[in-house]
């Protein structure tokens, strides 16, 4: 196996922090106010709030800030891959989570947050996808990642949905405009 090409696509931690933040304090707000208010009936729904913020801000540290994503194009007797590799423990744990041949890829598309035309085609693309049962893997390493590319590809019969955060040269491997590391 022989990477052809790697991409670390880089995180936006401000806005991850921000979110991680605004949920600590919806968390400390839900758990104090049955403790000023203790007459007050219902405050275990309050609490439970607070959990589920907590429980929210454990997700985002553990999917976001925690993992890092590294997409790599291998080759592999003469076909392209597209691998994606998650790295925790500061590169200790390497482990592969999806791999698919280039060739098996049957749509693809491109989209800019931000760009009203391209959210709802990316809406359309993935509720085309649900439609037909497919299911999805988001690989992106932000909530809100820009650009997003939804790729639909098939292997061993079975059809399924990535969302990847691209830069130019991976989609233009993922597209089929460049082959072995040469551009045609």
């Amino acid at each position: 196996m022989n990477t052809v090409y790697s991409y670390v696509p880089p995180k936006n931690l401000k806005m991850i922090s921000a979110y991680i933040i605004l949920l600590i304090s919806l968390a400390a707000g839900f758990f104090a106010f049955p403790a000023f208010f203790g007459e007050m009936p219902m405050r275990w729904l309050f609490q439970l709030s607070g959990l589920c913020c907590l429980g929210v801000v454990v997700f985002i540290a553990s999917r976001y800030i925690l993992k890092n994503t590294v997409y790599s194009i291998v080759e592999e007797d003469g076909k392209l891959d597209l691998t994606v590799t998650e790295i925790t423990n500061n590169g200790k744990s390497r482990i592969m989570v999806c791999r698919f041949a280039i060739e098996s890829i049957e749509e693809i598309g491109l989209f800019y947050l931000g760009n009203a035309t391209d959210e709802a085609k990316k809406k359309e693309f993935i509720k085309k996808a649900k439609k037909k049962k497919m299911p999805h893997f988001n690989y992106c390493p932000d909530m809100r990642s820009n650009p997003v590319c939804c790729v639909v590809a098939s292997e061993n019969d079975a059809r399924f949905l990535v969302k990847l955060s691209p830069d130019d040269t991976l989609y233009s491997y993922l597209a089929g405009r460049l082959d072995k590391g040469g551009e045609e």
